[in-house]
């Protein structure tokens, strides 16, 4: 078997439009008593909620409308006393549409049924879509993640029950709560929300409620596909006001609030069963004449109490919008912490077409108690307590510009409570996890007075090494902490110098040798320090001479020749050392030596030819023009010799 689903309502959309499926392509449509079948179960449940059936209609399609099923199934859900974000349970479910059909044998047989040939899962909830809106399908039409027609702009108290709802699920909801202090608004409260639940698709609902004991505005942030939509919600400071605050469903299902601050007149209307009693007395001996005796008398009165309420001057949006409440099929009113059950009785009202013909555009609004009698009504006042100072609010911010013995500690005060923050700063410790500005093992830093971000400068850490800070701040009611921050110091690696053996070691002549590398910081001088008298000479002493050698890392060396300070068969000491921008002066080992006591000269034998000699009566034939050190003989300087020289004069190679 097969058959095809041509249109379909869609997964997302609300119970009151049009839901319809359109159904064809059966190959059985020529059977007897064949007609197309609709079943609708809750989602996950085999319990059937409704069976409906069709026949073909002229163009050979079947066109089933599940709306009064799905409205029928769904049912208000009272949340407006919500703490946490709650997901709808009953305004809100998810429903299996299973497409299937059915045929007998003749005409006059039983038929048989074939169900569950094409599934369809549609979530649903108590919203509207407008009949002239141009389509059936509440995601055609939607243009915003809040479940509301609301203005920007909304009335609240901070004693009142609120609630704001969402259609999918938004990124965040952020709320933060102002209150007036001798220094202007101050936050005194926020709260971050997130979707709730694991099914966080769809329909959800977020608290406006805060901590604070009162405040004059919030401000609501809500982040989602749509983008962020912003409100905010004022406290009337006006306590000579009366309040009624009611709650209504709106057209998409989900809870608006009004306040309103105009006085609610009472009136009450009494309905009197009677009977007529006979002036004579037929029951008595004599029936004489008594002006007490009645004809008329009740038997049974009941009162009804109703309300009448006029609203504010109302721009379009304003007015526009409360035609929801005196439209909806829900709506209480808040007292003294709870929601009593009304009725709107207006049975016709003046809608605001334009502002410009309609500037002074106000509604009456008539309700009365689902429960009569209702009694006396006694009057509700805006509330607006005195501010009360508290401690102040302050953060701690992570660190910055960390480095190996430095780093910033960074804070912020939020709000000053109300009073002005006489002093702010840090503890910081290595060795508490709880560092506080008495405690025996922190430092405590202050950072100025008021509220706003502030710093501090560390110089005298330790490298490699753990540390905690807190920001604190005080003012006339109390001294409070940021929460804990922590960061590592820099590993700090010394540059390494070595010093190593002489070579080319002389009379008058040797080569110092070292090695120098890089630690954290590079090098940025490198050389010798030499001495006859100091055996660990250091620069800038008595009888040490200092030689530089460059500013890079790796080996290195130094000759040294010819100089008056330079003695055949003497002692000597040095040591290599090199330097960065975060060390000092490092010295290798001292490196002990003495120079050679055997003295060559030099013999000028022929044009091209210099004879070596020693007291030791040794000779060996050097080039003109060669270098002696590169002709493999030490114990002289290593210099070019030139034609210079003449005859067999003898030339000692030191002088």
């Amino acid at each position: 078997m097969s058959l095809t689903v041509i249109q379909n309502p869609g997964n997302i959309n609300a119970a009151y439009t049009r839901l319809l499926t359109v159904v064809s392509g059966s190959i059985y449509t020529a059977q007897p008593q064949f007609q197309y079948v609709c079943d609708v179960y809750d989602s996950g449940s085999n319990t059937l909620l409704k069976r409906m059936t069709q026949p073909l209609n002229p163009a050979g399609t079947a066109t089933f409308d599940v709306a009064r099923i799905i409205q029928g199934e769904l049912s208000v859900d009272y949340n407006w006393k919500i703490n946490t974000p709650t997901q709808f349970d009953s305004s809100s479910r998810k429903f299996a549409v299973r497409i299937g059909e059915q045929f007998g044998t003749s005409i006059s047989s039983s038929v048989t049924v074939y169900p569950d040939q094409y599934n369809l899962d549609l979530t649903a909830f108590q919203g509207v879509v407008e009949p002239n809106a141009g389509t059936y399908n509440f995601v055609d039409v939607v243009d915003s993640n809040v479940l509301s027609n609301m203005p920007s702009t909304m009335s609240m108290q901070s004693d009142d029950f609120g609630t704001i709802s969402t259609y999918s699920a938004p990124t965040s909801v952020s709320q933060s709560f102002y209150s007036a202090s001798s220094a202007g608004y101050v936050k005194v409260d926020e709260k971050n929300y997130t979707a709730p639940g694991i099914n966080t698709a769809f329909f959800s609902s977020f608290p406006i409620s805060s901590s604070a004991d009162y405040w004059n505005y919030v401000d609501v942030s809500i982040s989602s596909s749509f983008g962020i939509e912003n409100y905010r919600y004022e406290a009337s400071d006006e306590t000579h006001r009366e309040k009624t605050r009611f709650a209504f469903v709106n057209k998409l299902g989900a809870w608006d609030y009004y306040n309103n601050y105009n006085p609610v007149r009472q009136a009450i209307n009494v309905s009197r069963e009677q009977y007529t009693a006979p002036r004579v007395d037929y029951s008595s001996r004599l029936s004489t004449y008594d002006i007490s005796r009645r004809g008329k008398k009740d038997y049974h009165n009941s009162t009804d109490d109703l309300f009448t309420v006029d609203t504010d001057l109302l721009d379009k949006e304003n007015a526009n919008w409360l035609e929801e409440l005196i439209e909806s099929p829900e709506v209480y009113i808040q007292r003294n912490g709870e929601f009593i059950p009304i009725v709107i009785t207006d049975t016709s009202y003046t809608s605001n077409q334009n502002q410009a013909r309609q500037k002074q555009f106000k509604y009456t609004i008539n309700f009365k108690p689902s429960n009569q009698p209702f009694g006396t009504w006694i009057p509700e006042y805006v509330s607006c307590p005195k501010f009360q100072p508290k401690p102040p609010v302050v953060i701690t911010e992570p660190f910055t510009n960390i480095g190996f013995y430095n780093f910033d500690l960074n804070g912020s005060v939020v709000t000053d409570g109300g009073a002005t923050v006489t002093e702010r700063g840090f503890a910081y410790s290595s060795q508490s996890a709880n560092p506080s500005i008495t405690g025996s093992t922190s430092v405590k830093v202050t950072a100025g007075t008021g509220i706003g971000d502030f710093s501090s400068a560390i110089v005298s850490a330790s490298e490699d090494k753990v540390y905690y800070a807190r920001a604190y701040a005080s003012n006339s009611m109390g001294l409070v902490y940021g929460d804990v921050e922590q960061a590592t110091t820099n590993d700090y690696v010394p540059i390494t110098v070595t010093s190593l053996a002489p070579t080319e070691v002389g009379v008058r002549v040797f080569t110092m040798e070292g090695t120098v590398n890089d630690g954290t910081s590079p090098i940025v001088e490198r050389g010798f320090v030499l001495s006859k008298t100091d055996t660990s000479p250091e620069i800038g002493q008595t009888d040490v001479l200092q030689f530089v050698t460059g500013s890079t890392a790796g080996s290195y060396d130094y000759y040294l020749s010819g100089s008056t300070y330079l003695t055949g068969s003497t002692t000597y000491n040095y040591r290599a050392y090199g330097s960065s921008s975060t060390d000092s002066v490092i010295y290798g080992s001292t490196i002990n030596f003495d120079t050679s006591g055997s003295f060559y000269v030099f013999s000028r034998c022929s044009d091209d030819v210099l004879k070596r000699s020693s007291f030791q009566s040794y000779t060996q034939d050097i080039a003109i023009g060669t270098r002696v050190k590169e002709a493999g003989v030490y114990g002289y300087e290593s210099y070019y010799i030139t034609t210079g020289v003449t005859g067999s004069t003898s030339i000692p190679i030191i002088n």
